[in-house]
């Protein structure tokens, strides 16, 4: 049965590690194979073009509808070089036609490469793209410049040189354009490849642990390692696994992948060393403790190292800030820890074991004295210092302590120790690492001047200078030029990259100092102004001035002379403010706007911020709500404070100014759900370990017991409800949030509409030309009220005007409203309409309503994009689900607990009943089960003590009929037994009488000595027929100790050996089995089956005894057979009565010695027996 248990594990196994191994070679082929790419990317494209072509065909003859030709083919239709329709806006085409669009062939717009089919019919041209690759002018967290999948799954840089790369040709055969794989990117292996790989990996880790030999299996984990370690040093995989960034300490453990192979290795050595012989046994009692303090604190050590040296998030406040890495991370701390309760149980059994005490108070006293040197020098205090005690006390408390309930008792308690170590040493690291990263942080903000800023400008003043742009605007030639397109120009021309890091505004003077455009409001004089009296003199750049206390926002102030380069002459004057996005903005949503090159702090959204300029507050973002003056909650600088339930860092700058960084501290529940966390993981993990542990232990049985049915039915039962409510809770606050949301954008609709309502009310139609700047203007004044972007269409659904031009003029999105949208407003005839849509990967609210004048007719569209409010919207669904998840892991925590309370009250009357009845024995006093409860387990407790009674009266009436027997046959016996020499002795009395003859005294002597050899042999028969009897009546208890059986086996076989009328053949599969036995009786028992064994081969030429050892679950059988002539089939039911042989010889007891004997040892023994072809004895004693 052993060995099918573990033959059918490792069919398992190892068709769980072929199946996982397949499907990652797929995946490997499908990530990195470029094999068959040319051909997908052809076939793809081929199939585009036909869609192209149909759509471009229906859309010219009036045949298509919107709601038909969807994305990703996008539909543009123009009339008299003007265009009428379109069904997508996230393709940025022209509103007039232009020598770029419409076009046939391969199409380069602002956010990507597209592919168009065009078609003509008179003054109709229709047109019909598909994308093939998208091109940002920037790429952030939102933005990717990334393949159309619909093409292929692999990046490719895209190119016009029919020499590069692989070509793709349309229908006709003609070049479309060149590709060239982006192998860093596909060397990259794919979430699949990894998941599946590192299953099959863990799969053949359990494999080796199937493995019967200890040394065959330490064997397999080091080599499984060894080809792990060197695989992830090697460069044959590519993962972020192996990315320095997410950890990195030296060469021999460079990545993240490495450690990740070190811990589980550190882990699995102290398992190992758990089951060494050394640890086990009596040597080296007082190095042991010494061990284990060492031992923890290297464990101990190993969290801040690994995580002083990442980059990977393991605050177990918010599990969404945690990534994949933070999970196997946890996981992997948590095997170490268990691995080191596993070795602290074995040595500290040992040592109760085998020193009786004496080197369990010496580890006392390490404990102790580790737990205050660790108090006293190190800096912070964790509940880790006191695990090495903690483990001490929970082990003695459950010393000898061996029921399920109880191992299960010790196994929790353990946890939550292991629990509250691992957690306090996350937490008191993750303050420390916060606090540190605050520090960097604030330092930067404070330091408001940029250098690099100022030596970058450097390089550009003197083409701003000599401008030719910037002088053809003074002078008045650039027609319609908005404040936003001549800001869009500048960046686009010169301040792009680095500069995206500033919101900048760009206002234009002539060399008379009139205002040709301005986006602050500020002319001239202003501007002159302000850095008299608030900038810094320049040191770097003459032209670039520092505002150190910035004053609205502004950091710095460029003042640069535009000259006209053929007379040296003043043309103008440009000056340009910056305002830093070190902090995040809360109107709009910039980061969509904002290069990953910019230098900006993203990871500052998760705190607070305020900025104090002369103790008072000129700038502040996040949820809190900061006092207006620093001193107010504070009196010290650069340290930090808990105030309001918050943790404050407060540091101090120059120029009189201070940043404060804050952050909320865990409050109430959110305290104990870390703890939750670890502990509902650390307990899986045992539950893991535990059943392949059983499943590969055949002496375990592999029944449930009630109790833990009713734990399992409980905990089922609470995750079930929990996750039921989390998930309906979580959908409602969903829904109900969207109302509300939708409440709030309806809302702001109305007001802009309200404010835009009197102009409104005096226009024929909105134009661009004669209302730009007033829109401009106005929505850029709304924007700041509302904290929304708003843009404002014409009639016919053309961008007149926005407060964030950058979107439209980076070609994020087209000029062109959302056909969807228009419809809805104009055909459906709808007040206002609201729909998600997405720029990248970024999803937001955008709102749209009909702007009306007092006619009542329709001369525009306002739209609400609502992407700040989306990102609350989305971190406020975070936060309840966050709090669910909290609720729900400290419930379950705490219902495992409780489900170990209550299955043991509920079971601990049929655990008391289990016990009475497994000590119920006939013919002793059998104690009753006082129950008062009148429930159905009371029923059983009365029926049972009922039985008790009727038993006692049963054993006693059984017990004098067996005495009487016994002594009526034991009376027969000894008769028989004395009544059979009796007869031979009077006999040779009186031949004694006989044989004297006094006449012949010599030969009268010799006849009588015979006659008197033979009465002394017959008494000596008597007194020996006496002994054993005596014998039997007084059979001893046995005294057990711990023996070898099969050392006590070989040296009693060792007396027969040398005979040559037969041979013994011994068959012991064990080296040594250890059993609690008396070793004299034992022998005793041995040597009457051997003699028996050898009594039943007289006769026999080839005479054979087999004698075998075999341990089983938990018992040893013993055999003894031979080829003899066996018993007859009368003689069989009597073979272990007393005094019954079927030898001439013998008293007949010796059987029934073995019996008592076997017995005694809480065995059995039995035999099979054919007539003429042997016997077989065998008896089975229990293990240790």
């Amino acid at each position: 049965m052993k060995f099918k248990n573990i033959s059918r594990v490792r069919i398992w196994l190892i068709s769980g590690v072929l199946i996982c191994g397949l499907i990652s070679l797929i995946a490997y082929f499908f990530s990195n194979g470029n094999e068959g790419v040319e051909e997908e990317i052809q076939k793809n494209f081929l199939s585009y073009e036909t869609k192209a072509e149909t759509a471009a065909d229906n859309l010219l003859n009036d045949k298509s509808n919107i709601k038909d030709e969807k994305k990703p083919i996008f539909l543009h239709l123009y009339q008299n070089d003007s265009l009428k329709y379109w069904n997508t806006n996230k393709m940025p085409v022209p509103r007039l036609s232009s020598l770029k669009f419409p076009s046939s062939g391969l199409v380069h717009l602002k956010n990507g490469w597209y592919y168009s089919v065009q078609r003509k019919k008179g003054n109709t041209v229709s047109v019909a793209s598909f994308l093939i690759k998208r091109s940002f002018q920037y790429e952030n967290e939102y933005l990717r410049n990334e393949a159309n999948p619909k093409i292929t799954t692999k990046n490719f840089k895209l190119s016009l040189d029919e020499q590069e790369g692989s070509i793709i040709r349309n229908k006709e055969g003609k070049y479309c354009f060149s590709y060239v794989l982006n192998k860093e990117v596909n060397k990259s292996t794919n979430g699949y490849l990894l998941l599946f790989a590192g299953l099959s990996w863990v799969l053949i880790l359990f494999l080796i642990l199937t493995i019967n030999s200890i040394k065959n299996r330490s064997y397999g984990i080091a080599i499984w390692l060894l080809s792990l370690y060197f695989l992830s040093i090697s460069g044959l995989i590519s993962s972020n696994l192996l990315s320095p960034k997410l950890f990195a300490y030296n060469e021999f453990i460079p990545n993240l992948f490495t450690m990740g192979i070190i811990i589980p290795s550190l882990a699995f050595i102290l398992l190992g060393t758990s089951y060494l012989p050394i640890i086990k046994n009596k040597k080296g009692l007082f190095w042991k403790p010494f061990v284990l303090i060492g031992v923890w604190w290297f464990v101990e050590g190993i969290i801040p190292f690994v995580l002083n040296h990442s980059s990977v998030p393991i605050g177990l406040d918010n599990l969404f800030e945690l990534k994949a890495y933070s999970y196997g991370l946890i996981a992997l701390f948590v095997l170490l820890f268990l691995s080191y309760n596993v070795l602290f149980r074995t040595i500290f059994n040992s040592l109760l074991r085998d020193s009786k005490g004496r080197a369990v108070g010496l580890m006392f006293l390490l404990c102790s004295v580790f737990f205050l040197l660790e108090l006293f020098i190190l800096e912070d205090t964790t509940f880790s210092m006191a695990l090495p005690i903690s483990l001490a006390i929970t082990n003695l408390v459950f010393l000898n302590k061996t029921s399920f309930k109880q191992r299960l008792l010790r196994s929790v308690f353990s946890t939550i120790i292991l629990t509250s170590a691992m957690v306090s040493l996350l937490t008191v690291f993750n303050i420390k690492k916060d606090i540190q990263s605050r520090k960097v942080l604030a330092k930067k903000i404070i330091s408001e001047r940029d250098v690099q800023l100022e030596l970058n400008y450097l390089s550009l003043s003197e083409k701003i200078k000599k401008s030719n742009y910037l002088i053809k605007i003074i002078s008045g030639k650039q027609e319609n030029l908005t404040p936003s397109k001549f800001s869009n120009a500048m960046e686009n021309k010169y301040f792009n990259g680095f500069w995206e890091g500033y919101e900048m505004s760009f206002n234009l003077f002539d060399s008379l100092k009139n205002t040709v455009v301005v986006n602050e409001g500020q002319d001239y004089s202003g501007w002159v102004k302000l850095i008299a009296d608030k900038g810094k003199t320049p040191d770097i750049n003459p032209n670039v001035y520092f505002i150190p206390d910035a004053t609205s926002g502004i950091n710095y102030v460029i003042k640069q002379e535009i000259i006209k380069e053929n007379t040296k002459e003043t043309a103008g004057f440009l000056f340009i403010s910056l305002k830093s996005k070190l902090i995040p903005e809360e109107i709009g949503f910039p980061r969509l706007l904002i290069s990953n090159k910019a230098n900006t702090l993203d990871y500052l959204k998760k705190y607070s911020i305020a900025k104090y300029k002369k103790g008072k507050l000129r700038r502040s973002f996040g949820a809190y709500s900061y006092p207006v003056y620093l001193s107010s909650y504070t009196d010290t600088i650069n340290n930090i404070h808990s105030f309001d339930g918050q943790s404050h860092y407060v540091l101090k700058g120059p120029y009189e100014s201070a940043v404060v960084l804050s952050k909320k501290k865990p409050q109430g529940l959110a305290v104990f759900t870390p703890y939750a966390y670890i502990f509902c993981v650390m307990g899986l993990l045992r539950l893991i370990f535990l059943l392949f542990s059983r499943g590969m232990n055949p002496r375990v049985s592999k029944t449930i017991s009630l109790a833990f049915k009713i734990q399992a039915i409980l905990v089922s039962m609470v995750v079930l409800s929990l996750f039921l409510f989390g998930a309906g809770s979580g959908l409602f606050v969903k829904n109900q949030y969207t109302n509300y949301n939708k409440r709030v954008i309806n809302e702001k609709l109305e007001s802009v509409s309200e404010e835009l309502k009197n102009k409104a009310a005096k226009m024929d139609k909105i134009d661009i030309i004669v209302d730009g700047d007033f829109l401009e203007k106005t929505l850029s004044k709304l924007s700041r009220v509302f904290l929304t972007d708003i843009n404002i269409y014409d009639e016919k659904g053309f961008l007149i005007s926005s407060s964030r031009q950058k979107v439209f003029n980076a070609g994020l999105l087209s000029e062109q409203i959302n056909p969807v949208a228009i419809e809805s407003l104009k055909k459906r005839e709808k007040i206002n309409y609201a729909q998600k849509e997405n720029i990248g990967s970024l999803v937001y609210t955008s709102s749209y309503k009909p702007i009306m004048n007092k006619q009542g007719k329709t001369i525009g569209f306002i739209n609400l994009q609502h992407f700040g409010q989306q990102e609350d919207y989305e971190n406020q669904i975070q936060a309840f689900l966050v709090a669910i998840i909290n609720v729900f892991m400290f419930l379950l925590a705490l219902s495992i607990i409780l489900s170990l309370v209550i299955s043991n009250w509920l079971t601990r009357p049929l655990q008391i009943l289990q016990e009475n009845l497994s000590r119920l024995k006939l013919g002793s006093k059998n104690e009753k089960i006082e129950y008062t409860a009148n429930d159905e387990i009371g029923l059983i407790v009365k029926a049972y003590n009922q039985k008790i009674e009727e038993l006692e009266r049963s054993a006693d009436k059984l017990t004098r009929t067996e005495r009487e027997t016994a002594w009526r046959e034991m009376a027969r016996q000894v008769a028989h037994e004395i009544k059979n020499p009796l007869t031979p002795m009077k006999l040779s009395v009186q031949h004694l009488l006989r044989v004297y003859d006094p006449k012949k005294p010599k030969e009268s002597t010799e006849r009588i000595k015979k006659v008197v050899d033979s009465i002394i042999e017959q008494i000596d028969g008597l007194a020996r027929i006496a002994n054993e009897f005596s014998n039997f009546a007084r059979m001893p208890q046995p005294l057990k100790e711990n023996q070898d059986l099969v050392a006590i086996i070989k040296s009693t076989v060792v007396v027969y050996e040398e005979r040559e009328n037969y041979s013994i053949v011994l068959d012991i599969e064990n080296k040594k089995v250890d059993v609690l036995i008396d070793k004299a009786q034992i022998i005793q028992v041995l040597n009457n089956l051997i003699k028996n064994s050898i009594q039943a081969l007289y006769g026999i030429e080839k005479g054979e005894i087999f004698i075998s050892c075999k341990a089983e679950k938990e018992s040893v059988i013993v055999r003894v057979s031979d080829n003899g002539v066996g018993i007859k089939e009368l003689d069989k039911e009597k073979i272990f009565i007393p005094h019954f042989t079927t030898k001439s010889t013998g008293s007949g007891i010796g059987l029934s010695l073995v019996k008592q004997i076997i017995e005694n040892h809480s065995g059995e023994i039995w035999y099979n027996s054919e007539e003429d072809k042997g016997s077989e004895f065998a008896f089975k004693l229990p293990l240790n």
